[in-house]
């Protein structure tokens, strides 16, 4: 289940999908790219699983708290 799209650059998409990955639920992180009407994943991605997912969001929370000062 596609979760949310963000535009990366004029030709790239970041694609956070909820899906079952050999009987696992996973949320997955991957770029994508078009190609004609077509957008097809890259390897450049990473498939969180719900054991981990948590601890990857306060990571990320803290790396924008530094960014933003």
């Amino acid at each position: 289940m596609l979760i949310k799209e963000i535009q990366k650059n004029t030709r790239e998409v970041i694609r956070i999908n909820v899906q079952e990955f050999k009987g696992t639920n996973v949320v997955d992180v991957r770029v994508f790219f078009q190609i004609n009407d077509d957008w097809v994943p890259t390897r450049k991605g990473i498939s969180l699983t719900e054991s981990v997912l948590d601890e990857v969001i306060e990571g990320l929370e803290e790396a924008q708290k530094e960014l933003e000062g």
